[in-house]
């Protein structure tokens, strides 16, 4: 088993029901790639990626192309994150 999937497993353990039963969209990802991990039904829904989409992406990949800059990776980089000091606009998989 990989390390990839080894961290999904154990992340699936400790969060069973509350991450996927969610009506809000959750994701977990890598702080250091930004790659994402995990993703629950609500966001596959909200969003319209398939689950395989989203694991094959980057939460920087949900962001406007505009926004994708270092002010963005460094705030995607923390593991808490501060009050927002701004706001960033999510794109969905239709463009909306």
């Amino acid at each position: 088993m990989s390390v990839h999937e080894q961290k999904r497993l154990q992340i699936a353990k400790a969060t069973a029901g509350l991450f996927e039963n969610s009506p809000l969209p959750m994701w977990i990802y890598d702080l250091r790639t930004l790659a994402f991990l995990a993703v629950n039904d609500a966001a596959v829904e909200c969003y319209g990626y398939s689950r395989e989409e989203f694991l094959g992406m980057t939460v920087r990949q949900l962001h406007l192309p505009a926004e994708r800059t270092a002010p963005l990776d460094q705030a995607l980089r923390l593991p808490v994150s501060p009050a927002p000091q701004r706001t960033w606009q999510h794109v969905k998989k239709d463009g909306g």
